[in-house]
């Protein structure tokens, strides 16, 4: 999900556990229909977002991997050579 926003080039800017939701999927089903056995997530809180166009090159690119550094903190995942820089 965080890789879609990058890609398009946005920034979430407040990456905490409070602003991702899990809530009963799939989302293309009935409500009645839907499961937490396939749960789908939403993504919160973009009061401090950036834009890409709005931030230098390298600002937007050191936003990217400040969240990229903090979601693998929030996973408690450990990067070895397959993490971007």
């Amino acid at each position: 999900m965080m890789e879609r926003l990058h890609a398009g080039g946005f920034t979430q800017g407040s990456v905490h556990q409070r602003n991702w939701l899990v809530q009963p999927g799939p989302l293309n089903v009935a409500p009645v229909k839907r499961s937490v056995m396939r749960p789908s997530f939403r993504m919160i809180d973009f009061g401090r977002a950036a834009c890409e166009k709005d931030v230098s090159e390298v600002d937007f690119k050191s936003k990217v991997n400040e969240e990229n550094s903090r979601i693998r903190e929030l996973l408690d995942y450990e990067c070895h050579d397959h993490c971007p820089k």
